[in-house]
């Protein structure tokens, strides 16, 4: 079963998962597959192998340009979270 993406697109180069705290101006590409990026919302989806470049490379194959590229992405999401959640609870306790 594959993912629709039809009436979705990449990440716009001005989306906050791509530039805060980290600028990307071509996401990562880990394992010779660019990785993609969607949200919808509250939902973001990686499609790619973007965590196999967090843990340790047995073989020493990833690039350390690759392995900082992917661990700042992960950042990125991380960021792009709690940003959201930040923005969810000011919501609440205006709306509250």
């Amino acid at each position: 079963m594959g993912i629709n993406t039809v009436n979705s697109d990449t990440l716009s180069s001005n989306h906050s998962l791509r530039n805060q705290p980290f600028l990307f101006a071509q996401l990562p590409i880990v394992q010779n597959y660019p990785i993609h990026l969607f949200n919808w919302g509250g939902i973001v989806l990686v499609v790619g192998s973007l965590s196999s470049a967090w843990g340790i490379d047995d073989t020493l194959s990833l690039s350390r340009e690759t392995i900082r590229s992917a661990q700042e992405m992960g950042i990125n999401i991380l960021h792009f979270a709690w940003h959201r959640h930040q923005l969810t609870q000011l919501q609440q306790i205006v709306n509250g």
